[in-house]
């Protein structure tokens, strides 16, 4: 079995990448002290516009939080961004891994 991928946009256009592992490496972690999961910080090359950052959070409060709702999030406000999936991430040349935990997500303040 491998492991779960799930991608959360922010308000401010960074991607959250959440990595579920299996359920004997968790358990493992677990006993060891270790997170069962992990999060990447995704942030932008480009920073989004202020028009693009209004029609960003508009979608994402109408559409559900899914990786394929995501993919047509970021791809409806910057084209041909993702060609399958937003779990592309990691290899995107528009994104970049950052360290910065300041990330604030839509279902933080609702």
């Amino acid at each position: 079995m491998k492991n779960k991928k799930f991608c959360t946009i922010s308000w401010n256009g960074e991607i959250v990448v959440t990595n579920f592992f299996t359920f004997w490496k968790r358990f493992i972690r677990y006993f060891k002290g270790e997170p069962i999961f992990e999060n990447t910080i995704y942030a932008p090359k480009k920073k989004y516009s202020k028009q693009e950052l209004d029609k960003l959070r508009e979608m994402l409060l109408l559409c559900e939080d899914s990786n394929e709702s995501n993919t047509v999030i970021i791809n409806a406000i910057r084209p041909n961004t993702f060609d399958k999936s937003i779990l592309e991430v990691e290899n995107s040349k528009y994104y970049a891994p950052t360290t910065e935990a300041s990330v604030l997500l839509y279902r933080d303040v609702q």
